[in-house]
């Protein structure tokens, strides 16, 4: 890994859009520290940070969960400035989690686990409005 290039680097929607790394010229676009370091928050380069861009750390789930604070796509790119020497492919999971308010009501019912999280809807079962005016989403990718 080096500072201009390796990762998966997620955009959450308040980014509105990407950002990429530069090239030789370009080093204040680069992941600041040494070679080889991690792609942590603070060494993250000036024109992402505090942004809504962020690394994937294979089993840091420190790193790894963050908020949307906005509606919006979320877009996933390799770390790179020189696109055309790729051969390989990341292969990525993400997980996307519900948050509810912090209120009383919301309280009460998230203490009785939802029977039908993660499983997929029932052919010929009416359309679920469970996602309608729910607060944003927790992001985890894995």
């Amino acid at each position: 890994m080096r500072r201009q290039e390796g990762g998966v680097l997620f955009c959450m929607p308040e980014a509105n859009g990407v950002f990429y790394s530069g090239g030789f010229f370009d080093r204040g676009r680069w992941v600041q520290g040494d070679d080889g370091g991690e792609r942590t928050d603070n060494r993250l380069p000036n024109h992402i940070k505090g942004k809504g861009g962020f690394f994937a750390i294979r089993g840091n789930k420190t790193q790894n969960v963050r908020f949307a604070k906005t509606d919006g796509t979320l877009n996933m790119l390799p770390w790179d400035f020189d696109f055309s020497d790729n051969s390989n492919f990341y292969r990525v999971f993400v997980r996307i989690t519900r948050v509810d308010a912090l209120n009383n009501t919301t309280a009460a019912n998230s203490a009785q686990p939802n029977q039908n999280a993660g499983k997929p809807a029932q052919p010929g079962a009416p359309p679920s409005t469970a996602n309608s005016g729910q607060p944003p989403r927790r992001f985890s990718p894995r």
